[in-house]
């Protein structure tokens, strides 16, 4: 999280070594005249995307890359003669760009070419700057003891911008939206799966007095990414998969109190747009409220709008919400997770809600029934928070911050998160 994790830091000063007995596998991603893009798994598992130049300048390769940790490096390829005496097993030098004030690195590993024999080459981690130092720049120039290279970057903010796409892709490709099948549903309901991922169950509910010959009205409880619900009222079956688009021209979008047989429940805001109505975000405990037989009245806060909705609740009908909160609809399993269960460290990369990158660690703990995060940023700052877990949704607090960060955490152990009210973005994965 944050913005306070952007200031510029040191090159770093490790190197990578990918484990001796893994299987690399590389799938391309992206190539023009100048680069070529490919994504590079171990042992079937996303490792990094990486951006090669396809061409030599002066005899010397370079390659950009981003490892999913978050970290970004860059590969100089046949630099034996640039080394020093004695530096046949590492070096030191620095990277300039645009011929502007050096950055140095220090004792980084230098490893034998794997396709030229006698030749060396480089592994060197950049900051966090670097994407953006880099994208701007015309031109890298990397200095060692005996000369140096110098590389034109002639569309490196494409490049730039495509390791992203790459990476996200990638991570896209493991994303678990649910953890479950299509959920079990009551007597009287039907399992489903909104558009949106999200676990459904659905009913036709009794046809109101008065209502149009051949009139359908139909009730859908939607489990959402927050740890709440969404109710869904539509006049077709097919209409209940897809939620009401709160932009439409058409749309509008108000807070209602709800009564159950005549009594105050609760209240709740309500995007509608002629037959069709989404109740949103409602509490585990107020949908519970709505398990009951009888009428459900929706009344329109606002006076000079005068709106009410009103149904009636048959036995099935209300047997829906009392098993959505259950876990029978998640198919009678409940949650798969637990807070111990997601004890542990991670690498985290995000993107601010102004786009740019940023990158750390978190450690997670669980003691005295309180699950804690805690957030190490590259530039050395801190942060911590505490969060609870509903399914697999994991809903972190931490001071400072107006709304809360909202993960859903994936089958392959992956956390996928929005913040900022959903204008920023954040992943972690966990570290072995």
């Amino acid at each position: 999280m944050r913005y306070r994790s952007l200031l510029a830091a040191p090159l770093a000063l490790a190197a990578w070594v990918g484990p001796s007995s893994a299987e690399l596998k590389v799938e391309d991603y992206f190539k023009n005249e100048e680069w070529s893009v490919t994504q590079h798994y171990i042992d079937g598992n996303f490792d990094s995307c990486v951006a090669l130049k396809n061409f030599f300048d002066n005899g010397v390769g370079l390659t950009i890359g981003r490892a999913i940790t978050g970290d970004d490096y860059i590969i100089v390829n046949r630099i034996a003669k640039l080394l020093g005496p004695g530096e046949d097993k590492r070096a030191s030098g620095s990277v300039s760009f645009d011929g502007k004030a050096k950055s140095g690195f220090k004792d980084q590993i230098v490893s034998p070419s794997t396709t030229v024999e006698g030749e060396k080459y480089i592994t060197v981690y950049m900051s966090s700057s670097f994407t953006d130092d880099f994208a701007r720049a015309f031109s890298v120039e990397i200095f060692f003891a005996n000369g140096s290279s110098k590389h034109p970057l002639i569309g490196s903010r494409r490049v730039i911008n495509q390791l992203d796409a790459c990476t996200d892709a990638a991570l896209a490709k493991e994303k678990v939206i649910n953890r479950t099948k299509a959920p079990a549903a009551p007597a009287g309901w039907s399992g489903g799966t909104a558009d949106s991922g999200s676990p459904l169950i659905y009913t036709q509910l009794p046809t109101p007095d008065g209502a149009p010959k051949g009139s359908e009205y139909w009730l859908a409880y939607v489990k959402n990414s927050k740890g709440t619900y969404d109710l869904r009222f539509r006049n077709s079956q097919n209409g209940i998969i897809k939620a009401i688009n709160p932009s439409g021209s058409k749309v509008k979008r108000d807070p209602f109190a709800v009564k159950v047989n005549g009594k105050s429940a609760f209240t709740t805001l309500i995007t509608y747009d002629n037959a069709a109505a989404d109740i949103l975000d409602i509490l585990p405990g107020d949908l519970l409220k709505l398990g009951k037989t009888g009428s459900v009245t929706f009344t329109n806060l606002d006076p000079e709008k005068g709106m009410q909705i009103e149904f009636s609740f048959n036995e099935d009908a209300a047997a829906g919400a009392e098993s959505m909160v259950a876990g029978a609809a998640a198919g009678g399993g409940g949650s798969e997770i637990s807070l111990e269960g997601l004890v542990g460290k991670f690498y985290v990369r995000g993107r601010n809600p102004n786009g740019k990158l940023y990158f750390g660690r978190a450690t997670t703990s669980y003691e005295g029934g309180e699950f804690k995060i805690d957030w190490v940023w590259t530039n050395e700052k801190k942060e911590s928070g505490t969060a609870t877990l509903i399914d697999n949704i994991v809903t972190s607090v931490v001071p400072g911050y107006a709304s809360p960060a909202v993960y859903k955490v994936g089958t392959d152990g992956i956390w996928r998160g929005t913040w900022d009210n959903g204008k920023a973005t954040e992943v972690w994965v966990p570290i072995p």
